[in-house]
């Protein structure tokens, strides 16, 4: 259980169709996705595959959308590069989810609504961010509560 006068926020993250980009040419996953260039993260962190978690103490939601779209377009702007021949890969997108603590959260619930606000990200479109208070990710959580 996270202490309850704790506050901050993850931005889950995930470099948009870098499985294509892998296969066809062996690009390096690491590649820039460590260099979020924000003085609030403190911690990037593999969470599996090609997804990254930033943990943004302190943060409300607005700054955590801020920082996040940041990011998003940092990224968006640089060339991929296969480290081991030069190759230019040309360039990548990410799609951010951003979810902030609630009163009683735990670490993984609060990493559940992040990493799911990335997938909403994901199925509208790519090269986005989705928080918890989208209509976007409202919507695919009434989808899937409907699936299930």
């Amino acid at each position: 259980m996270v202490p309850q006068r704790a506050r901050g926020a993850v931005a889950a993250r995930d470099l948009d169709l870098l499985e294509a980009a892998h296969h066809g040419g062996g690009a390096d996953q690491d590649a820039e996705a460590s260099d979020c260039g924000e003085r609030r993260v403190q911690v990037v962190a593999r969470l599996g595959g090609e997804e990254f978690g930033v943990i943004l103490p302190n943060t409300v939601l607005r700054a955590a959308l801020t920082v996040a779209d940041h990011v998003r377009r940092a990224v968006m702007s640089k060339e991929l590069m296969k480290r081991s021949t030069g190759q230019n890969l040309g360039r990548v997108t990410i799609s951010l989810g951003v979810a902030t603590m609630h009163k009683g959260d735990t670490v993984q619930a609060l990493i559940a609504r992040a990493d799911a606000c990335l997938y909403a990200a994901k199925r509208n479109g790519r090269n986005r961010v989705i928080c918890e208070t989208d209509p976007e990710f409202s919507a695919s959580v009434a989808t899937e509560t409907k699936v299930a």
